[in-house]
């Protein structure tokens, strides 16, 4: 976690690499080789700066891209298939959908 262009602590989220990362205020999501996306809320001041884990969604296949925009995180998986994932992070609720590319 960086504050201020200076490291401030490391800390280990997933069981692999992060190949995505979003954030929106204060919702940080990150995705990668464990096939799970980890939700954290980022609290921090002017001295320090804290991660706080919310919660995670399991995938059934790595995690390569990920977009939260106007309550919606949209990820990219290597199949046929993309999902979709409506979020109200106050609320602590996740719903998760497909849809197909054709």
């Amino acid at each position: 976690l960086w504050l201020n262009d200076v490291l401030q602590k490391s800390t280990v989220v997933h069981t692999g690499s992060i190949f995505a990362l979003s954030m929106e205020e204060k919702w940080l999501f990150t995705g990668g080789w464990d096939k799970t996306i980890k939700v954290q809320e980022i609290q921090a001041d002017d001295f320090e700066i804290e991660a706080r884990p919310v919660g995670s969604i399991a995938s059934n296949s790595v995690i390569t891209a990920l977009l939260y925009t106007q309550g919606f995180l949209l990820l990219a998986v290597p199949t046929s298939q993309s999902r979709y994932i409506i979020t109200d992070p106050d609320q602590k609720k996740l719903q998760l959908g497909d849809f197909i590319l054709r």
